[in-house]
């Protein structure tokens, strides 16, 4: 094992060399610029991999320093970036509904309702359903614009309620979805895009399997396209994108075929079984809400845009649009998909069928029945890519805040991508796809996810009080949220009190399980003394460095606050400047509109402080601030910032502690400004 030690004399050579390499560059570019585009690009490498470097080393410990004062710190931030528009939002939202439940789930609703007609009510009402709730998100949205969509919502409305319940919801969500529910989701998907991979292939090769070795190469199948989703999600988001819009329009033409081949049947008679109508159905409680899990499973997806808020452009008006355009388009395919299905299959035979699409294929297409099950396949791929893309961004969001392991949010350094998230993710996938079976696993994640979405409702009625002013372009009638939440309870409960399976009863297991988690490493913030390593390594491994900043709780729309430039000037006896701060011994301290001279006025995004006058701002009025000039030599040793930059330099600037008892004016950065407000 290497010491902690060696990590420190380790980190500060390599500072030193950033250094000294810094020192070079600087030279360098004054003697001349480069002269042809291959001395550009060294010098962005260069830059590229100093700021990487200085991103990840660890704290200065036991008062080493570096006394160089023209170190540089880069100020370029690694973030997630904006690459979703409206069409590639709706592709998201289509890719992550359209999976593999149209395709395997419409027996398993007929099975539990009897009959035909109440099949076709049951997929009409999980259509709606999905629409209300994706509506209610949309407006969830619009409050707290972040990704992480319920986990997001549940920190804001419920965090300052209590110390200890308060932040408890949006722990738990983070310990389920992350860490069970959407990796079981990914791993039910690749198992189904194995299957209808697996069966034409061995088809059409004619080949013998013993089933022993069949089961060993579904496995291995199933973990090479895990492998492949994992890659393009680490990649690119750019990437991911240009494939789910390409996936999606397969998709949707994969679902048109269907209906097609429906048609055709319709239209040559076959209605026999349409008319059986409501004949044979259960009407219990219980068969239900068992037919609306199975048909809300294959909605599921419908909160997905709401998921990256943070990566789509234009946020308040996509998420809106997106959510309208998609719902609708899928609840009208799947509707007619189950017409077609319906029309060609008899009760028994589609009660029977493990995969209802290959065998409507096989009765309406013949020999081109290989159609269906590449289009399944493709269906199923991207929705499994997309699922992952949107799980990632939640395992981000969670350990930004603290709710998981610190490292699973840190970014790519040079692909823009949360890799730690998406690693974690494919790990968890792949225990999932070794030992799970397809039909416990819908019954287990439907039943957890309705837990949380009754949840969010709740949190959209405390939005409402708690944040009545909030801009809110669209608002869903309260009734709704209500509605919801009745619905949750009865989806939540109803199983456990008709038909208390196993797969319940570790669901509850392992919420319970979670508080023992919660109350050591959350509440009371204990860290593993491995932590530290741990890190490191996942930094050194991946290439991965702290996002930027954690999230405000303060939306935009709550505030009339714009954003000024991040320069700070302050009087000193000697100029310097550092990490975009610069200080002049005649000039006034200013920093984001303040002014600060004296006995002259300041003024702060338009609040004017005026020696002991006290200031309002959003209703609080302090203790009259007195602004304090002082002078004294120091010097500014390595200082590792909240994004993970090292600054090195030395000034004889005295730099203030933030404003607390003594009332002076703090120099901060812009970025430690933001997360202050």
């Amino acid at each position: 094992m290497v010491s902690e030690s060696s990590l420190v004399n380790a980190s500060l050579l390599a500072e030193a060399a950033l250094v000294a390499r810094r020192l070079t560059n600087d030279s360098k570019k004054k003697e001349a610029q480069p002269d042809d585009e291959e001395e550009n690009g060294q010098n962005e490498k260069e830059e590229e991999e100093e700021h990487f470097l200085s991103s990840k080393q660890p704290s200065q410990q036991n008062g080493d320093t570096l006394n160089e004062s023209d170190a540089q710190p880069t100020t370029q931030h690694v973030e997630l970036q904006r690459e979703l528009g409206l069409f590639s939002a709706v592709s998201l939202e289509i890719d992550n509904m359209i999976g593999s439940g149209i395709f395997v789930s419409p027996s398993t609703a007929l099975q539990n309702t009897g009959s035909v007609g109440l099949s076709l009510v049951i997929w009409a009402v999980c259509g709606l359903i999905s629409l209300l709730g994706a509506l209610s998100f949309s407006e969830l949205s619009t409050v707290v614009p972040r990704s992480g969509a319920e986990y997001s919502y549940f920190r804001v409305a419920f965090s300052k309620l209590h110390p200890f319940l308060g932040p408890l919801p949006c722990f738990l969500y983070a310990w389920v979805v992350v860490l069970i529910l959407r990796p079981a989701e990914v791993a039910i998907i690749i198992l189904t895009f194995t299957e209808y991979v697996y069966s034409p292939v061995v088809t059409l090769s004619g080949f013998k399997i013993a089933p022993t070795y069949m089961i060993i190469l579904k496995k291995l199948l199933s973990l090479l396209t895990l492998g492949t989703i994992s890659y393009i999600n680490f990649s690119s988001v750019k990437l991911f994108v240009k494939l789910q819009n390409v996936f999606s329009s397969f998709k949707i033409v994969a679902c048109f075929v269907v209906i097609l081949g429906g048609v055709y049947s319709l239209s040559a008679g076959n209605v026999s079984n349409l008319n059986t109508g409501f004949q044979g159905s259960k009407t219990s409680l219980k068969d239900i809400v068992l037919a609306l899990y199975s048909g809300l499973w294959a909605y599921d997806g419908w909160s997905s845009v709401t998921v990256v808020a943070e990566e789509i452009k234009n946020p308040e008006k996509n998420i809106f649009r997106s959510i309208l355009i998609g719902v609708p388009l899928v609840t009208i395919l799947y509707f007619f998909m189950n017409v077609s299905y319906m029309s060609v299959l008899t009760i028994p035979e589609m009660m029977s069928a493990s995969a209802v699409a290959e065998s409507f294929g096989e009765k309406v297409m013949g020999n081109l029945s290989i159609i269906i099950p590449i289009g399944v396949a493709l269906s199923t791929f991207s929705c499994s890519l997309s699922v992952q893309f949107g799980v990632s961004r939640l395992c981000y969001a969670a350990g930004r805040e603290g709710h998981m392991i610190e490292a699973f949010s840190y970014i790519h350094v040079r692909k823009c991508t949360p890799a730690s998230a998406v690693a974690v993710q494919g790990l968890l996938t792949t225990i999932f796809i070794l030992a799970g079976d397809i039909s416990k696993l819908i019954e287990f994640a439907s039943f957890l996810i309705w837990i949380f979405y009754g949840l969010t409702m709740v949190a959209l009625i405390v939005l409402c009080y708690k944040k009545p002013l909030a801009n809110r372009p669209y608002k869903v009638p309260i009734l709704i949220p209500i509605s919801l939440l009745i619905l949750s309870v009865v989806l939540a409960a109803v199983p456990i009190v008709f038909n208390p399976q196993i797969q319940y009863i570790c669901a509850l297991i392992f919420i319970l399980l979670g508080l023992c988690v919660y109350y050591p490493f959350v509440y009371l913030k204990y860290r593993l003394p491995f932590m530290d390593k741990l890190t490191y390594l996942t930094q050194v491994m991946l290439e991965v460095v702290p996002p930027p900043s954690k999230p405000d709780d303060v939306t935009p729309s709550q505030t009339t606050m714009t954003p000024q430039p991040s320069t700070v000037s302050a009087n000193c006896s000697a100029p310097t400047s550092f990490h975009g701060i610069s200080t002049n011994s005649s000039a006034p301290v200013s920093f984001h509109g303040i002014s600060a001279n004296g006995s002259a006025p300041t003024s702060f995004h338009g609040i004017s402080i005026s020696g002991s006058a006290p200031t309002s701002f959003l209703g609080i009025t302090p203790a009259p601030i007195n602004v304090q000039q002082s002078v004294s030599s120091t010097n500014i040793v390595a200082t590792e910032l909240s994004n993970g930059t090292i600054i090195t330099s030395s000034s004889n600037a005295l730099i203030h502690p933030p404003i607390a008892s003594q009332q002076s004016i703090a120099v901060e950065s812009d970025e430690s400004l933001n997360n202050n407000r």
